[in-house]
């Protein structure tokens, strides 16, 4: 009885142990806002992003961390094709290297991709006629933080609704 309960004991306090790194190593990931006055609309992005770089028509900006190992594009542009999701993931696919892995639905579209020991991924997002977007290039050796970021920047993404 007494081993049985060492095990459980044991057991309990490994699952704990395991959830708590994979707790911490998702706090580690801080954010900062940027705001598009042209779009009207808000996107979090990690801090490690230092560097910043204004599209001249203000329908975006670059980041860069400040090893240069990493770069991060988010931009609005007017849906004057119409397009959905899966017509501008069919575009991506027609330019784009071949994706590892690639979703689509009526407003939404996602695609990532290797470049040499880097990872790219990017997301698109239609709300009333514009076209969110953002697509992040990172090593591949800092995958977990980046994998991390991507979810905030996409759930922060997603609740602009009253971009124009």
């Amino acid at each position: 009885m007494k081993k049985k309960i060492s095990i459980l004991l044991m057991l309990v306090l490994t699952i704990s142990m395991i959830s708590g790194i994979n707790a911490n190593a998702a706090t580690k990931v801080k954010y900062k806002n940027y705001t598009n006055a042209r779009f009207n609309y808000q996107v979090k992005y990690p801090t490690k992003f230092t560097k910043k770089t204004f599209s001249d028509n203000g329908d975006g900006v670059t980041l860069t961390t400040k090893k240069k190992d990493a770069t991060c594009l988010i931009w609005g542009g007017y849906n004057i094709m119409e397009d959905t999701g899966k017509t501008l993931l069919k575009s991506i696919k027609s330019y784009s290297p071949k994706l590892s892995s690639s979703t689509s639905n009526k407003k939404t579209c996602s695609y990532k991709y290797k470049k040499g020991k880097k990872i790219v991924y990017g997301y698109r997002y239609i709300v009333n006629d514009v076209v969110l977007g953002f697509e992040i290039t990172y090593p591949t050796s800092q995958k977990s933080y980046y994998e991390t970021a991507i979810k905030t920047i996409r759930s922060s993404m997603l609740k602009n609704k009253k971009v124009h």
